[in-house]
């Protein structure tokens, strides 16, 4: 596992304290057995502390763990970017760097799609564009493009 600190996510702000916390940062002084005993401890006072709160269903303590309870109810798709977000706080360097990657051929497809839509009397101009954009890309965004492209217009 790398050694970089993750952020909490807010559902483990909810079952995690900071004694909990505490708990983890012990273990790797532990002896091995000690590990073991702690490490299942651990974990069974975050699953309780779970029970706990999906036992108060009247209760909206879970409800900040969701992005928006009212974008389900009104059937509101998700924004991508807001999850790629999320889970990039959870990632290595490396998994950032491919997620921040993606984010940006799908912004630079989003931008051209605005484009083309706008274009669409012009299909002359859009084949023009298109060939240009690409240009401006290095050879692996040039393929995923081509990917992102071929897979949308299908």
């Amino acid at each position: 596992m790398d050694d970089e600190v993750r952020e909490l996510t807010e559902f483990d702000s909810l079952i995690c304290d900071s004694r909990t916390q505490i708990l983890k940062a012990l273990i790797p002084f532990m002896s091995t057995r000690e590990q073991q005993f702690l490490s299942i401890y651990v974990k069974f006072i975050e699953f309780s502390r779970t029970i706990e709160l999906v036992k108060k269903s009247g209760s909206s303590s879970m409800s900040i763990c969701s992005i928006g309870k009212s974008m389900c109810e009104r059937n509101t798709p998700y924004n991508s970017n807001d999850i790629l977000q999320a889970i990039k706080k959870q990632c290595s360097q490396k998994e950032r760097n491919t997620i921040d990657s993606i984010m940006n051929v799908l912004n630079i497809y989003n931008t051209f799609k605005m484009y083309s839509e706008t274009m669409k009397d012009q299909t002359s101009n859009e084949d023009y564009v298109n060939e240009l954009f690409k240009t401006m890309l290095s050879p692996e965004q040039q393929e995923m493009f081509e990917a992102y492209s071929s897979i949308l217009s299908s």
